[in-house]
């Protein structure tokens, strides 16, 4: 059913998660086809997501200060003899 005749029936979301996830695994299968093809990723650099872009979506900046702050975890109220 495409998107007019689901606003026919009154639905206002519709999902697609195969749909993503085929769309995801054909783009994968390609890019691995270069990089076996070609020994590098180059030819696929303008279909990839650019690292910034993964960063902000993941919150790459507050999962580090988060490992950080574990990094650095210190007990000040533990008595010392």
């Amino acid at each position: 059913m495409n998107k007019k005749e689901l606003e026919g029936l009154g639905y206002n979301v519709v999902i697609y998660p195969v749909t993503t996830l085929r769309s995801a695994m054909g783009e994968i299968n390609r890019g691995l086809d270069a990089i076996l093809r070609d020994g590098d990723q180059n030819a696929i650099l303008d279909r990839m997501q650019h690292r910034k872009d993964l960063y902000e979506l993941l919150r790459y900046k507050d999962y580090s200060q988060f490992d950080q702050n574990l990094l650095n975890f210190e007990v000040n109220d533990t008595p010392r003899e």
